[in-house]
């Protein structure tokens, strides 16, 4: 990618552990896309949705991406869906465009971020230091919203910016087989007429924000929300 910085790449060449910790002197800053801190443990979705808006000249704040999405009572104990999060782009950004598609693969991701250069929204099982401390919470749910901003296919690594406060200031670098095993999470839903809630899984779920003219090969499979 040529807007990548020579430092980098030679980051992405060098032997790293997954999960890079070092935090760079300068964190690379990608596209437009300013990097955001969520500003409570559920609101992930909502500070993505601030970062990939950011990246076409939108300006929002994640209060009004939960309260545009439906999400603002429940936030707290749900956080939001993607629908939520579409809806909420629509609402806030009519002169934007969210898409997204299921089932997606890292070739994906690498086409979105490299040729047509967008940064990427994804849900997956975070990977947090605490992960595995199960004494406040016996069924600790690790799904996360973070974005993807860079892919490299020959080191078979990419770039995650994390909104989590504990990560938000500097890249995290993960291998594509273990991201790739991470990508995917569970939502409830309720039927509207029933009230009936059940668990849906969303497998390898990508999203995007883009000014709304943009259109993208068939063959990529994204849909307009």
């Amino acid at each position: 990618m040529q807007n990548a910085s020579n430092d980098l790449k030679n980051d992405l060449k060098s032997d790293l552990k997954s999960d890079q910790t070092n935090e760079p002197d300068q964190p690379p800053q990608y596209f437009h896309m300013q990097r955001t801190e969520q500003i409570t443990d559920s609101h992930c979705g909502p500070a993505v949705i601030q970062m990939l808006l950011s990246n076409v000249g939108v300006s929002v704040t994640q209060q009004e991406v939960a309260l545009a999405g439906g999400a603002e009572d429940l936030i707290e104990m749900h956080g939001m869906r993607v629908d939520q999060l579409a809806q909420a782009v629509n609402v806030l950004a009519p002169s934007a465009q969210f898409w997204f598609k299921e089932r997606s693969t890292t070739d994906d991701l690498a086409t979105l971020v490299l040729e047509h250069k967008y940064p990427v929204g994804m849900e997956w099982q975070g990977l947090f230091d605490d992960e595995g401390d199960e004494i406040d919470d016996p069924e600790p749910d690790y799904g996360h919203y973070s974005v993807i901003t860079y892919v490299d296919q020959d080191q078979a690594q990419l770039i995650i910016v994390d909104p989590y406060k504990d990560y938000v200031s500097r890249d995290r670098i993960f291998s594509l087989a273990e991201f790739d095993e991470r990508w995917w999470d569970f939502n409830e839903v309720t039927d509207p007429i029933s009230g009936i809630a059940s668990y849906v899984k969303d497998d390898h779920m990508m999203f995007i924000v883009t000014p709304g003219e943009a259109i993208f090969p068939a063959e990529l499979g994204m849909q307009k929300a």
